[in-house]
C-alpha cells in the first residue's frame, strides 16, 4: 500500500464511453468472461449442487472484478499535515488487493473521524483501483488545563479538545482554565485578535463562574474583564497599554468590571514608588482594599 499526493486534472472529454467502446474495453471483457464463467456453471450442472453453484458464482464475480479494476491497488491521501498516515491507513483496516465495491465508504467516514486531528473527511474511489481520502483536520488556537484530569490538550474553534501530544510549535498557544472555557474560548480570542497589543501580551484566559473572563498579561498581570461590554473595556486597557501606563514591574491587577472605572492593584514595588512619590492612598475617605483609581 502507497500513498501519493497529487492532483488530478480534469478530463478534457465530454460524455462517457460508448458501449461498443466499453464492451471491447478491460473492464468491458472482464465483465463478459465472468457472465462466461456464470453460464459455463450453469451448463455443467452445479443447479444441482447449491454449494458449488456458490463457489462458482463467487469464483466468477471475483474474476470480474479483477478483470475490470475494482481491486485496491493504492490509496491516495490528501490534506494530511499533521495527523498520522499509519494511523488512518491502520483505521481504515484495508489491505492491497481487496474488492473496493465490498467497502462502505460512509463506515470508512464515521471510522477515520474517530481520530483525534481529523475534523472532516470525504473519500471517493476509483475504477481503476485507488482510494481517494480527503482529510480536513482540526487546528489548534489554544491550550486547555483539565484540572479533573490533571492533563493539557489543544483546542480547535469549535471546543473540541484534541488529545495528542503537544507540539513545541503549539505551546506558545494562551492557557485556558476554567469550567467550559474551552468551549467559549473562540469568541473571546477572536475579539482579543482586533486589540494587537493586548494579544501580544496575554498568557492565559481564565473563565469565571461561567459567566466572563481574567486575562493574564505577561504571565502575571490579572485583568479582570466585564461579563457585558467586553470590547470597551478591551478599547481602555489596549489605550492604557500604548500610554505605558501597565508596568509589568508595578502593576497586579486592573480591574474592568465596573463601568466608567479603572483599577489598578499595585505590587510591592509599585506601592512603594507612589510612597516615595508623595502619593498617599486613602487620605480623606475610607478605603477596604488596596486598589487606586487610574481615570
Amino acid at each position: 500500500m502507497r500513498r501519493a499526493i497529487k492532483n488530478k486534472k480534469k478530463s478534457e472529454t465530454r460524455g462517457g464511453p460508448s458501449f461498443l467502446a466499453f464492451l471491447f474495453s478491460k473492464a468491458g471483457l472482464g465483465v463478459a468472461s465472468g457472465i462466461v464463467l456464470l453460464f459455463a456453471g450453469l451448463l455443467t450442472g452445479t443447479q444441482h449442487d447449491p454449494s458449488r453453484f456458490r463457489t462458482v458464482a463467487q469464483s466468477a464475480w471475483g474474476q470480474v472484478l479483477e478483470n475490470t479494476g475494482f481491486m485496491l491497488k493504492e490509496v491516495l491521501l490528501f490534506g494530511r499535515y499533521r495527523s498520522s498516515q499509519e494511523e488512518i491507513l491502520q483505521t481504515l483496516d484495508i489491505k492491497e488487493g481487496q474488492y473496493l465495491f465490498t467497502k462502505n465508504l460512509d463506515v470508512l467516514r464515521q471510522k477515520l473521524l474517530t481520530l483525534e486531528w481529523l475534523k472532516d473527511v470525504r473519500i471517493h474511489r476509483s475504477l481503476c483501483g485507488a482510494l481517494y481520502i480527503y482529510v480536513t483536520e482540526r487546528e489548534p488556537i489554544a491550550l486547555f488545563h483539565d484540572e479533573k484530569q490533571k492533563k493539557f490538550f489543544l483546542v480547535d474553534k469549535e471546543g473540541h479538545l484534541i488529545n495528542k501530544p503537544i507540539a513545541p510549535c503549539f505551546r506558545g498557544l494562551p492557557l485556558l482554565s476554567g469550567k467550559n472555557a474551552e468551549k467559549k474560548a473562540f469568541k473571546i480570542l477572536e475579539k482579543l485578535n482586533r486589540f494587537a497589543a493586548i494579544r501580544a501580551k496575554v498568557s492565559a484566559l481564565a473563565f469565571i463562574q461561567n459567566r466572563r473572563w481574567n486575562l493574564q498579561l505577561d504571565h502575571h498581570i490579572e485583568v479582570k474583564l466585564p461579563e457585558a461590554d467586553v470590547e470597551k473595556a478591551l478599547k481602555i486597557l489596549e489605550k492604557l497599554i500604548l500610554m505605558g501606563k501597565v508596568s509589568t514591574g508595578d502593576v497586579k491587577a486592573i480591574d474592568l468590571r465596573q463601568r466608567g472605572r479603572v483599577t489598578l492593584q499595585l505590587s510591592e514595588s509599585g506601592k512603594s514608588f507612589l510612597k516615595s512619590s508623595g502619593y498617599r492612598p486613602g487620605v480623606g475617605r475610607e478605603r477596604r482594599d488596596k486598589s487606586f483609581p487610574l481615570i
